[in-house]
């Protein structure tokens, strides 16, 4: 599927604002451990999947 700039732009703001969300989550969830960790696990596949669309958009522009 090809997507357009505009689309992997809005994708890329999105994930970045989620993943400062869970970054807030995570701090105030210190005393639930099985709750910090599922956050923690959440935030690493965000970020792969930010990366893999930065890549992509980085292809697009170049």
């Amino acid at each position: 599927m090809l997507e357009t700039l505009g689309t992997l732009n809005l994708k890329i703001a999105r994930l970045e604002h989620r993943l400062a969300i869970l970054k807030q989550q995570e701090r105030m969830s210190n005393a639930y451990p099985t709750r910090k960790a599922e956050l923690v696990r959440e935030y690493l596949q965000l970020q792969t999947e930010l990366g893999r669309l930065t890549e992509d958009r980085q292809r697009l522009v170049h």
